[in-house]
C-alpha cells in the first residue's frame, strides 16, 4: 500500500559576538541565522532534537534570581521528553515549566534581555497565540529589550552558554510555514509469509449458534441468522500532531502490509499498493446475513456462524519529509507502528441433531 501524508502537523547579536550565533553553536538548520544576548563566557551549547528526531520544543523551565538573573534553564519536546538542565539549579528560585502543545499554539512574541551589564543573560518573556504570556528573570526596567523573529512560531532550538548561570541565550524557530507532510519509504519488520505460517493475531469468532427444531410431520423453513456488522479499522503511530509538533495531515506512499479475506472466509496477510491518509481509515462489513434453511420432518439442525478477527501491530521504518512553504524540505527517518483489525465474513456450518422434545432458545455468542 502507498502513503501520501495527508495531516501532519512539521535581532539581537551580544555586543562581543560578531559571528550569527545560531551557526555558530547549532550549524546550518531550517532556521534564521539570529544572535545571542549576554555575555562572552561560559560552555556554549545547542540544544535541539529537530534534524536528527524531528521534535520540537513545547517550552521551557526557568530557575532565577530577581537581582541576577536567568540560573539555570531545562527545556521541554514535543515528545514529552527534557534535556538537561544548563547552569545551575542550586541557586535562585525554580519557576514552573511554562509549556503548550505545539501542534496548535505558537509563539507569538519572544523577548530577551541581559542583565544589564553584558556580562550574563538577564530574562526572557514568551507570549504564546492563545493568549498566555510568562516572564522570567531578574528586574529589567530600563534595559534594552530585543525582540525575537518568531518566524512560524514552531520552535526549535535553544543554544547560548553556561556555567554557574546562563551567561548568554538565543532560540531559532522554523523559517516558514509547514505545507504538508508526506511519508514513504515504508518498510515492515515482518514479512506476510512469515505471519501466514504463524497465523499471528487470526482469531475464530462464534458471531451466532442456533438450533432449528422442526417436530411437525412436514418440512419446514427455518431462518438462521440477522445482518451482523463490524467494523475494520487501520491507523499509523506516526503522529506528526505529538512527535514534531505539526497540525497537518501526512501522506502516506508505499508497499503496505495488509490483512486482508484471501477468500471470503479466510484472512491472510498480504502486500497492497495504496495511497491514505495518516490518520484512520475506518469500514463497515457485513459479516452475516440472515439464510433459510429446510428442517426435514422430526428432525432438527444446530447452526453456528463463525468469522475469523484479526487484529496486528506492524512496526515499520519509513522517510518522513516535511514540505516548508519556501520550497525546503526536511527528511527524517523515523519509526511508526500500523494497527489493524480486520473481520472476515462469516461461514454457517449445520448438521443433525436428535431430537430431544425442548425447543432450543437461539443465542449470540
Amino acid at each position: 500500500m502507498y502513503f501520501s501524508p495527508k495531516t501532519l502537523l512539521l535581532s539581537a547579536f551580544t555586543a562581543l559576538l560578531a559571528a550569527p550565533a545560531t551557526a555558530r553553536y547549532c550549524g546550518d538548520g531550517p532556521w534564521s541565522n539570529s544572535g545571542a544576548i549576554g555575555g562572552e563566557g561560559g560552555e556554549e551549547f545547542c540544544e535541539t532534537r529537530f534534524i536528527k528526531d524531528g521534535l520540537v520544543m513545547k517550552g521551557f523551565q526557568v530557575w532565577d534570581h530577581r537581582k541576577k538573573g536567568i540560573i539555570a534553564i531545562q527545556f521541554h519536546y514535543s515528545d514529552g521528553s527534557t534535556s538537561k538542565t544548563y547552569g545551575r539549579q542550586t541557586e535562585g528560585d525554580v519557576q514552573p515549566p511554562f509549556t503548550w502543545d505545539p501542534a496548535t499554539v505558537k509563539v507569538s512574541q519572544l523577548k530577551l534581555w541581559g542583565n544589564g551589564r553584558g556580562t550574563r543573560s538577564g530574562a526572557v518573556y514568551v507570549r504564546l497565540s492563545d493568549g498566555r504570556e510568562a516572564q522570567f528573570g531578574k528586574s529589567v526596567d530600563g534595559q534594552d529589550t530585543y525582540e525575537w523573529d518568531v518566524a512560524s512560531g514552531i520552535m526549535l532550538n535553544a543554544y547560548g552558554a553556561h556555567g554557574d548561570m546562563i551567561d548568554r541565550l538565543g532560540f531559532n524557530f522554523l523559517k516558514s510555514k509547514v505545507e504538508k507532510v508526506t511519508i514513504d519509504n515504508v518498510a515492515f519488520k515482518e514479512t506476510p509469509e512469515e505471519l501466514n505460517k504463524r497465523q499471528k493475531g487470526i482469531e475464530s469468532k462464534t458471531i451466532r449458534q442456533q438450533s432449528l427444531i422442526n417436530d411437525s410431520g412436514t418440512a419446514i423453513a427455518e431462518k438462521f441468522g440477522e445482518t451482523v456488522e463490524e467494523e475494520n479499522t487501520r491507523s499509523f503511530s506516526e503522529t506528526l500532531q505529538h512527535n514534531f509538533g505539526f497540525s497537518v495531515t501526512a501522506e502516506v506512499s508505499g508497499k503496505i502490509l495488509d490483512l486482508g479475506a484471501s477468500a471470503s472466509t479466510t484472512l491472510s496477510y498480504g502486500y497492497t499498493n495504496t495511497q491514505e491518509s495518516s490518520e484512520t481509515t475506518r469500514e463497515n462489513v457485513v459479516i452475516l446475513r440472515e439464510r433459510s434453511y429446510t428442517v426435514e420432518p422430526r428432525s432438527s439442525l444446530y447452526c453456528r456462524a463463525t468469522a475469523y478477527k484479526g487484529t496486528y501491530e506492524a512496526e515499520y521504518t519509513s522517510t518522513v519529509t516535511v514540505h516548508l512553504a519556501d520550497g525546503d524540505k526536511i527528511e527524517f527517518e523515523r519509526e511508526g507502528v500500523m494497527e489493524q483489525l480486520t473481520w472476515s465474513e462469516a461461514e454457517t456450518h449445520c448438521s443433525d441433531k436428535p431430537l430431544n422434545g425442548t425447543r432450543a432458545v437461539a443465542f449470540r455468542a
